[in-house]
Order: C-alpha cells, then structure tokens, then sequence
C-alpha cells in the first residue's frame, strides 16, 4: 500500500476512541505536554479539528494527537513549541496548529523556522478573537512551505 502519512495536531488532544476518528489515528506516539505524559486527554477543540483531517483522507493517513493546550484551549508558548518540535522529530509530514491569544510568536517562529530543511509542511491557523490575538501577516510559517489560514470574531 501507500507509505503512512502521519498529520500532528498540535492542539488541545484528539479522542484517540472517537468512533469518527479511531482508524484514522496513529497506534503509538502521541504526547501531552500540558501533563507531560503519554495519556491524551482530549479536547474538543482537537478533536474537531481531527475529525476534519479524517473525513475523506485515505487510510495510509495517520493522525498524531500531540496536547499543547489544556482542554478550554489555553496554553504556554512553551508547551506549543515543545509539540512542534516533537511532532517533527517523530517524522511528521504535516503539523496542524490553531492559535489564538497573546503568545510570543517568535518564540514559535523559531520552534518552526529550525526545521526549515524539513520536508514537514505547516498548517497554522491564526485568528483574533475581541482584537487579541495573532494576525494572519505575525503569524505564518516564515517563509517556509505552509498553509495559512485566518479567522476573526469579535
């Protein structure tokens, strides 16, 4: 068959047991950095974004949950970067990341911009919410092969 493409979303967990989302993801490697553990809490927002990666996607693709935000999705820059960083040294073709808030943007440009020589594609999406938040011109992938999408509420 087709070689495995693994997608890390990088977000609040994924319901690894989601009846919509069981087959579709990866059987070992996801990570939770908001517990620092192996046990995926999920989110809903995670899984909602999973669930749209999965719907229509061949069976060689593979979900990695890697849990940076807490389930009401707040979280460090820190632990973003961490889950950058781990989805691609576990050989992530493509790394999901939806942000919005006050994070330090160049503490996440750089997680993204080191792996530069990465066949890794990224897929932000940067939104505001009330006038905080990222606008779609901070927060691209810097350059490098990436999908921007931008969101506003508020």
């Amino acid at each position: 068959g087709a070689p495995e493409v693994i997608v890390s979303v990088v977000d609040a967990g994924v319901d690894l047991n989601h009846e919509d989302l069981a087959s579709n993801c990866a059987k070992s490697n996801h990570f939770n950095f908001v517990d620092n553990n192996a046990v995926i809490t999920a989110g809903d927002h995670g899984t909602h974004v999973a669930g749209i990666i999965a719907e229509g996607t061949p069976d060689n693709v593979k979900i990695l949950s890697v849990k940076s935000l807490n389930s009401s999705g707040g979280g460090s820059s820190l632990a973003v970067w961490l889950g950058i960083e781990y989805a691609t040294l576990k050989g992530s073709d493509v790394i999901n990341i939806s942000l919005v808030g006050e994070a330090k943007i160049d503490y996440i440009e750089k997680a993204i911009s080191k792996y530069d020589n990465l066949s890794a594609v990224f897929i932000d999406y940067a939104g505001l919410i009330d006038g905080f938040g990222f606008s779609c011109e901070s927060f691209s992938c810097y350059g490098r092969g990436s999908i921007v999408f931008c969101g506003f509420s508020g």
